[in-house]
């Protein structure tokens, strides 16, 4: 005779854990709901809303932290409670340009780009950072830094930039006239434009 289990030695015992442990569970809960002076059933009903309520509390905390990580480039250029009512999701003040953006982004026959532009004070930056806290695939592109990071060259990797994700399903370009052309900021505007087609 062998000592050698079968899968089906191991299913066995494995149910029998199972078993066992709901079991000690239901246990459990009944000496829980004894000394909370409610009925088993009661008792249950009211773990299961706190479950609930906890998984819900944490999807806030994961949604709250997406957010703060969307937010990180533009985190110096936005108001202080502009940029609380971003992370939790609050009302912004309505702009022309948050209009615009909420609207693409509700728009599934859209243009796959948007081009704002306007003097400063107009909203563009809020609306930029609107639409980065609702597409979590999102890659910011500061003009300043374009070259950089699109076709970074070996200096550029060695000074800690990052290549970007032309493929991230948001691609946030901003600045782009605050810069003046030189040819390695063109090539790289073009090869992200380019790199969306």
């Amino acid at each position: 005779m062998s000592d050698t289990k079968t899968a089906q030695d191991y299913e066995r015992e494995y149910e029998g854990l199972w078993a066992s442990t709901l079991k000690a569970i239901e246990d459990r809960e009944v000496q829980e709901a004894l000394a909370a002076g409610m009925p088993v059933d009661v008792y249950r009903a009211h773990l299961a809303e706190r479950e609930a309520h906890e998984d819900l509390e944490r999807q806030r905390i994961d949604l709250r932290r997406s957010r703060v990580a969307s937010l990180e480039p533009l985190e110096s250029r936005l108001p202080v409670p502009i940029y609380e009512a971003l992370v939790a999701g609050r009302r912004l003040p309505r702009t022309p340009a948050l209009v615009g953006v909420r609207n693409w982004l509700l728009d599934k026959s859209a243009r796959p780009f948007l081009l704002m532009t306007g003097v400063s004070g107009t909203g563009k930056t809020v609306a930029t950072a609107y639409a980065m806290t609702q597409i979590r695939d999102c890659e910011y592109l500061h003009a300043g830094h374009l070259a950089e990071r699109v076709n970074p060259w070996s200096q550029d990797l060695a000074d800690g930039f990052v290549r970007a994700n032309l493929n991230a399903r948001l691609l946030v370009l901003d600045e782009l006239g605050g810069f003046g052309e030189n040819a390695r900021r063109m090539e790289a505007l073009y090869a992200a434009i380019d790199g969306r087609q």
